[in-house]
This record gives structure tokens, sequence and C-alpha cells, in this order.
């Protein structure tokens, strides 16, 4: 709370006096006639306080209803909700105009972008596949990995210094790679949770929820657009809305 508080009350601040700075540029070139669908720097601003709106409204959903459940899959999930607050490291490019030519801060500001991004799909595949009542031995440990991973990831990936996104970062070097392995890894999440929804059931039960939790975060991320950030806000919040009512009823009746 906060952190949304704090980063809302300087954005709007540097807003409305003018200080915030946009870039000149624009790589968007498919549908740009439209107003739903071309590239909007609002976009891409509200996107990041809808991620911090949906990590404070969450974590007080999860306090509320399952603070005396002993749920594996509510501390992944925190893990992958404490990565998405990182996503604020994006408005450092407006509010300090590092949008023409890369600074310390701006890589700086990226890597933890990069952390973050590499570790919300991890937490999202542990939620799954480390969710046992077993598994929770293993849930220091493996978030040490987790956060140890991600750290050595974001630190040695290349950056292409040349270019800064207009999502407000550096552009990733080796950036097909970093994307097979963010969708490779959301995609075992969800398939995971396909076959454990499977095995645990008596009638097979399609995981709604968690599928449109996932689908919201990668739109979010990559939002540009007033129709992106419109699909990805409705997709996580109802999405996870419905994965954490159904995990609730799940630990309810066990």
């Amino acid at each position: 709370m906060t952190l949304l508080i704090g980063a809302a009350v300087i954005f709007a601040l540097d807003f409305f006096t003018g200080n915030i700075s946009l870039p000149t540029y624009n790589p968007h070139t498919k549908l740009q006639n439209f107003i739903i669908t071309r590239m909007e720097y609002k976009a891409v601003f509200i996107s990041i306080f809808v991620f911090l709106l949906y990590v404070f409204t969450t974590l007080l959903y999860m306090n509320i209803n399952f603070e005396k459940t002993q749920s594996t899959e509510i501390i992944y999930l925190t893990l992958f909700l404490t990565g998405i607050l990182f996503e604020s490291s994006r408005l450092l490019f407006p509010l300090l105009n590092l949008w023409q030519a890369t600074t310390d801060t701006g890589i700086i500001a990226t890597r933890i972008l990069l952390f973050s991004r590499i570790l919300c799909p991890l937490s999202l595949l542990f939620t799954i596949t480390y969710s046992s009542f077993e598994s929770r031995q293993y849930v220091e440990q493996n978030i040490i990995i987790l956060a140890a991973f991600s750290i050595g990831s974001a630190s040695f990936l290349p950056l292409n210094t040349c270019f800064v996104l207009p999502e407000g970062y550096v552009q990733p070097g080796l950036s097909a790679i970093y994307l097979i392995f963010k969708y490779l890894v959301l995609g075992f999440s969800f398939i995971a949770n396909i076959i454990k929804n499977a095995q645990e059931q008596n009638k097979f039960s399609f995981p709604w929820g968690f599928i449109l939790m996932i689908l919201g975060y990668m739109i979010l991320t990559e939002t540009y657009c007033y129709l992106m950030l419109i699909t990805g806000t409705i997709c996580i919040f109802c999405g996870t809305y419905t994965f954490l009512k159904k995990l609730h009823s799940q630990y309810l009746w066990t």
C-alpha cells in the first residue's frame, strides 16, 4: 500500500506539473488507427499501477481468507506477487527521462524488471508443482533457489543498450531466448495445473482461474494500448479471484 500510494503521488505531481517525459518513437505499427489499439503511453503507465493495486488487493484478500489455512500454494503465490511489485521500476523512465540515452539507472531498473519477470513465472510453476503438504519442508530452500536463479539470470542477461522500449525498459539481448523461457515456464505451469486437477478430483475441472491469471499477467507486462490494458486487468483480477476461491474451497473440505 505504501508503494502504491507513494508512486501514485509522485507520478501524479510530475504528470500534472508537466515533468513527465515521453519517448519520441513508436515501434508498434499494427492497428495504430484505432484509439483502443494504438500506442498510448497512458495505458503503459496505468498498467503499472494496475499491477500495484492488484498486489495490494490480492494480499489483502489472502490475509483475510487464508489466515488459518496451511496452504503451500499461498507461499509461492505471495512470492509471485512480491515479484510483481518490481514492475514499478519502469516508472523511473518517465520520471527521470531515461528514454533518450542508456544510463546506469536505466540499466539497473531494467535488471530489476528482468528479475521480476523471471521470478514471477517460476513462482507460478512452483505454486502448482510444489503444492503438496510433503513439499512444505522444502519451501525455504526453494524460495532461495528461485531468488538466486532470478537474480543471477537478470544480472548476466545481456542488454541492447542502443534501444529503450516505450514500455519502460532497456531491450534485453537474446530477447527471443528470454521470451521462449518465460512462455515455456508459464506453459508448463498451466499443463501442471491441468494434470493436478485431473489427478486430485473425481470429476475433471478445467483450471479457468489459473489460465486467466497467467493470461492477464502476460498481457499486462506487454501492454501498450487500452485494449490490452482492459483485457489484462479483467483477466488477472477475475482469474486470481477464481483461483483463490477454488483453492480456499479445496482446503476447507480437506
